[in-house]
């Protein structure tokens, strides 16, 4: 919630060079349902992986035939496939770049799903927030980009929700490694069992006087 608030806050008080110029409402719910569709999807092949014991290639595969088969279809349905075929043709050194663009993407895919079989979809999550901000500073620093003291708060909400994370789990490391070790667990565990078999010894010669 709180790297979510912070991206929102950054994003809605970004300056730009878009020509529509503003906040409007339709921009605000297409915000907030990529969020809310972006953490589904990443729980959702979380829970995938962990039901049906499928690997990374297998869930790459589907993924990308949905995603093959959804486009198509608007391609053909608003026939805009035809003005994609006329621009190949009247370009044909854009082949190379869609290869290009198409083999990186699905190097790129492969980590994601990989990331989010191995250790969850939080923390892939985590990973793609700290890209993303990256690649903010990295426009700001190269390219001069002013960056507004609202857009500095939204920043700083994200760094703090990480922050907060991380001391969580550390907090929670520490308090596991300070519980009994199983060494101890497994001697208390063996005096219960001697003291329920010499109870039932006890029984046994009772019934048998």
């Amino acid at each position: 919630v709180g790297v979510s608030v912070g991206v929102t806050v950054f994003k809605l008080n970004e300056e730009n060079d878009a020509p529509v110029k503003g906040t409007q409402l339709v921009g605000v719910f297409f915000l907030v349902s990529y969020m809310a569709c972006d953490s589904f999807t990443s729980n959702w092949q979380d829970k995938v992986f962990k039901q049906h014991r499928v690997g990374p290639f297998t869930m790459m595969m589907y993924a990308n035939l949905f995603s093959y088969a959804f486009t198509a279809a608007g391609l053909l349905v608003t026939l805009e496939i035809v003005d994609v075929y006329a621009f190949i043709l009247a370009n044909p050194s854009i082949v190379p770049h869609m290869v290009i663009m198409a083999c990186c993407s699905a190097f790129g895919q492969l980590f994601i799903f990989s990331t989010i079989k191995a250790y969850g979809p939080l923390v892939f999550t985590t990973i793609m927030t700290i890209r993303q901000l990256l690649s903010i500073f990295n426009s700001i620093v190269q390219f001069g980009h002013p960056v507004s003291g609202m857009e500095m708060v939204g920043i700083g909400i994200v760094f703090a929700a990480l922050a907060g994370q991380i001391v969580y789990k550390y907090s929670r490391k520490r308090a596991a490694e300070s519980l009994p070790t199983a060494p101890v667990a497994m001697a208390a565990a063996d005096e219960s069992d001697t003291d329920v078999s010499s109870e039932k010894a006890t029984k046994s010669l009772l019934q048998r006087k």
